[in-house]
């Protein structure tokens, strides 16, 4: 499970990010284990070498995130090269990925943070009560059924192998390691 990253203006928001490679279902390891070694990332530009992933995202100097909000349509590659721009993308590659809520009467979509594309910032977290849902938290509408996961379909999603011939268009996008990239 990916359950974090570091902000590249300096704030810890949570832990590692964490992915199985695509074609053969085994845990990108980081380099805080004996396990780390040398992983591609495919990219529609080409395929990109991390020798010693560092847990958080990075692979050869590129935020896959930030790589997935831009090859999707939400920003430019210029834009990487911008701090606050890329933790703006690399927000919106994480959300794109885990999807935010979506009401299932009036299709209007809602995010936590508002980075979430097309989406309205709820009030507060997922315990404030939301004046616009009669002071039900985004809690209550999620189990209640009002509110619902929307995850887009995506144009381009991670794929990594340890395999750099590997052919990426063959297999599905790498899904999150249970293990952390830590622990097997």
């Amino acid at each position: 499970m990916n359950t974090g990253f570091v902000s590249k203006t300096g704030g810890l928001i949570m832990g590692f990010f964490s992915w199985l490679t695509c074609d053969t279902k085994e845990s990108v390891a980081n380099r805080y284990t004996s396990k780390c070694r040398t992983v591609f990332l495919s990219t529609p530009d080409g395929v990109i070498r991390e020798d010693a992933y560092g847990g958080y995202g990075e692979f050869g100097g590129k935020d896959a995130y930030a790589l997935l909000a831009i090859y999707n349509g939400y920003g430019e590659m210029s834009d990487i090269d911008d701090p606050e721009k890329l933790d703006e993308l690399r927000t919106i590659g994480v959300q794109i990925t885990y999807g935010c809520n979506r009401d299932k009467d009036t299709g209007k979509l809602y995010s936590f943070c508002g980075h979430y594309p097309d989406s309205i910032k709820f009030e507060g977290n997922y315990g404030t009560p939301q004046k616009e849902y009669d002071g039900k938290t985004p809690n209550q509408l999620r189990r209640e059924g009002q509110w619902e996961l929307y995850i887009p379909e995506l144009k381009w999603n991670i794929k990594l192998s340890f395999d750099e011939n590997c052919d990426f268009d063959k297999h599905n996008p790498s899904e999150d390691c249970p293990n952390q990239g830590c622990w097997s």
